[in-house]
């Protein structure tokens, strides 16, 4: 056995210190030992066994006794990520892997912990718990965790048997140890109940995640004894530590074989119930037959063995991208309580958001909205504008502020409700700060609505402002110059005044990239925020970190982005040389990106804005595309999350440049529109300064005409005075010889003597 077994970094040295998966050179050398070895030719089975636990439990020292390996051994932390070693036997092939000590003082995080527990679970036949002492709390959570990543992530494409092997214990109540794994068995068969009320009834259950026998457990002595010689303390391995491992080694494949017996009981169980589903179908109950053959197929395979060592590495390799994309998101949590309380509290939220910003805060603000623009457009003057303004930023306050309470006592009372379920303040604190983000953007969107009307409100009362200055300049004219007045002067007069008012039109419609940029980063990192708490549905973009203003590039990289690209997307999105993938990859990229384009299209032309709603509905056509497309899987494996970063960043960039066109092509509609109106205001002004001329002309006509007429009634008149003058003479002086005679008689008469004399005299 220890001349059997084959050790990479002794070998190797080159890639001593090197990531398993970081490059394609532990794969070139596993295909090699597949055609030298002849795995595919004598078909032996392929064992995998792996080993996790404490930090300084004697991991390594364990796998050296039991399979004769050579892992290095000191006091302290010796190993760091993941050893593979490699074990040929008669009957089958083994490949032994040593991870890195648990919760050890040099540890990266706590996620990473999970992470190699996972890697472990999702890649052996047999996961060999090593522990020093008795088992303890921090076992059982981790195996909570990692339970629910196996499911949500896909992963369980084997059922590795759990076996425990408890070192360094003189005195051991094994009884207790075997109640102990019975309880932790007991517990994640409840958290596996848990899940299933969110998913379809008995669609999994725990044997089809790991095979937990609470009898898979194996003490072990301590493997040296200490002892002083010549004043020096010295280890000495013990014969007794020896004996125990080859009675462990025999316990191991039994643990291997139960495993794999429970899993083919289990697949007979699920072919019995499907071939009843058939007959029943037959007999006229077609009904069930989807759900229990759906559910079959959901099941592990039969063989939880690979059948080569590439076979092996490259689900391995899979299985650690994938877990390198969860990242902090679903490993962050320390039991499967705190992820389910914060799935549930997550769903509540969404739920609490869909009621009162995407219902009730539409409506109220599109009736808000529709209100105060008629009152903006009976406004008379620009202070009556901002009044309008004012009044509508008091009611929107208290619109958002009203909604936010209802928001948070809903979600209030309902922890309340549940408080024996939700007990983490951390996970129910963030959950309640989350309501605040929705609310934010719909405030934002439609305070930005509302600018664009008092906009266009303010720019109307400038033209209508104009239009009067420039009509009572013309009615100047016209009194001061008459007919001889020049329409150019009007029309230069009209000019300079309507340049004033295009330039500040311009100053505040102008499209404004910058702002694009950010709303459109504003709602895709909310987007990606909601994607990542569904951890099932869009494992791929845990890795996807949030994008930032400042990663999008100036405004000329902008406007150059892929938005019209048809060719070329995967030679810029992929790296120049990824051993392993299709030569058509980078067209089934390009099929990919025409795609995301045309999505991103619809989605915003009819939304007719930017939102959450529009950008999800995006990221949810990539995870569609991506998690559809075998070739489009074995990319993102291949280069891993930085893929779907790079197009992520992509399409957020081409949806920036296509917003930024429709603001533009917008502008330059409301400018045509600006622009006619002043072709219109100034055919009125011209109109008004020809009617002003024909007003004049009009006014000297009609006053020649009353004067001509005025003149002929005044010598009518005249001449009719004269006429009466000299007809009244005539009466009176009918005799005008005899009128002295006559005059002196009246006077002699009325006996006024002055008027004889005068009578006389004439």
């Amino acid at each position: 056995l220890q001349f059997g077994a084959f050790e990479p970094l002794r070998w190797h040295p080159q890639i001593s210190g090197a990531s398993l998966f970081g490059s394609d050179f532990v794969g070139d050398m596993l295909r090699e030992l597949d055609r030298d070895l002849g795995v595919d030719v004598r078909r032996r089975p392929l064992l995998v066994i792996s080993v996790i636990g404490v930090q300084s439990s004697g991991k390594s020292t364990l796998m050296n006794y039991l399979f004769g390996c050579s892992f290095a051994t000191h006091v302290g932390r010796c190993t760091k990520g993941l050893y593979i070693s490699l074990l040929e036997t008669k009957r089958e092939l083994i490949v032994i892997l040593d991870t890195e000590g648990l919760l050890s003082v040099e540890a990266r995080d706590d996620v990473f912990d999970k992470q190699v527990a996972l890697m472990t679970m999702a890649c052996s036949d047999l996961v060999i718990v090593n522990n020093r002492g008795e088992l303890g709390r921090h076992v059982g959570d981790l195996f909570q965790v990692c339970l629910f990543a196996l499911y949500h992530l896909k992963l369980a494409r084997i059922s590795p048997a759990i076996g425990f092997v408890l070192q360094c214990l003189s005195m051991v109540n094994q009884q207790q140890q075997y109640e102990w794994v019975a309880t932790v068995k007991k517990s994640l068969e409840e958290s596996v109940q848990e899940l299933q009320q969110k998913e379809k009834p008995q669609s999994f259950r725990l044997q089809d995640l790991v095979f937990l026998d609470s009898e898979s457990i194996f003490v072990m002595p301590s493997a040296f004894n200490d002892d002083v010689q010549f004043g020096l303390q010295v280890s000495r391995p013990t014969n007794l530590y020896a004996l125990k491992a080859l009675q462990l080694r025999e316990k191991v494949f039994q643990w291997i074989g139960r495993a794999k017996a429970s899993q083919k009981q289990r697949l007979r169980e699920a072919d019995s119930m499907g071939g009843a589903t058939v007959a029943a179908a037959a007999a006229g109950t077609p009904a069930a037959l989807p759900e229990v053959t759906a559910a079959a197929s959901e099941g592990p395979s039969v063989s939880a063995s690979f059948a080569s060592l590439s076979q092996w590495y490259e689900h391995a390799r899979t299985v650690w991208q994938t877990l390198s994309m969860c990242g902090t998101d679903l490993l962050q949590f320390r039991t499967m309580r705190q992820v389910l309380m914060a799935q549930q509290l997550q769903e509540f939220c969404d739920a609490l958001v869909q009621k009162y910003i995407d219902e009730r805060m539409t409506a109220e603000s599109e009736a808000l909205i529709e209100r105060q623009t008629r009152e903006l457009r009976s406004a008379k003057a620009s202070g009556d504008v901002h009044v309008v303004d004012n009044a509508f930023r008091g009611h929107l306050d208290a619109m958002r502020d009203a909604a936010v309470q209802d928001m948070h006592h809903e979600f209030d009372e309902f922890v309340k409700a549940h408080s024996t379920k939700f007990t983490d303040d951390q996970v129910k604190n963030d959950k309640r700060f989350s309501l605040m983000g929705p609310m934010r953007r719909k405030y934002a969107s439609v305070d930005s609505l509302w600018r664009s009307a008092v906009h266009l409100a303010l720019e109307q009362r400038s033209m209508d402002h104009l239009f009067e200055e420039i009509s009572a300049r013309v009615s100047e004219l016209l009194l001061e110059q008459g007919a001889s007045v020049n329409v150019q002067n009007v029309e230069r007069v009209f000019e300079e005044k309507w340049s004033q008012v295009m330039a500040e039109a311009l100053q505040k419609q102008r499209p404004n990239l910058q702002r694009v940029v950010e709303e459109v980063v504003w709602h895709f990192n909310a987007a990606l925020s909601n994607l990542k708490s569904q951890f099932r549905k869009a494992h791929i973009f845990h890795g996807v970190k949030a994008l930032s203003v400042h990663e999008m590039g100036t405004d000329v990289e902008v406007c150059s982005s892929f938005l019209l690209s048809k060719k070329g997307v995967g030679d810029a999105l992929m790296p120049p040389m990824v051993p392993g993938l299709a030569v058509n990859a980078k067209t089934q990229v390009d099929n990919l990106w025409i795609k995301l384009v045309d999505a991103m299209r619809l989605e915003v032309d009819q939304q007719g804005q930017m939102s959450d709603a529009t950008a999800l509905k995006i990221l949810n056509r990539l995870n569609s595309e991506m998690e559809s497309g075998d070739q489009l899987r074995q990319i993102m494996h291949r280069i891993g999350s930085s893929f779907v970063h790079r197009v992520f960043i992509e399409i957020a960039r081409a949806t920036m440049h296509y917003r930024f066109q429709i603001e533009q092509q917008n502008f330059q509609s409301r400018i045509s529109e600006v622009l006619g109106k002043k072709q219109q205001k100034l055919w009125e002004i011209q109109a008004r300064v020809d009617s002003g001329k024909r007003e004049v002309h009009c006014a000297k006509v009609w006053a020649k005409t009353f004067v001509d007429t005025l003149d002929s009634h005044f010598k009518n008149a005249v001449g009719r005075m004269a006429q009466e003058i000299t007809s009244h003479m005539a009466n009176i002086l009918t005799n005008p010889a005899n009128a002295c005679e006559m005059a002196i008689e009246r006077s002699f008469t009325k006996r006024n003597w002055r008027h004889v004399v005068m009578y006389a005299i004439d």
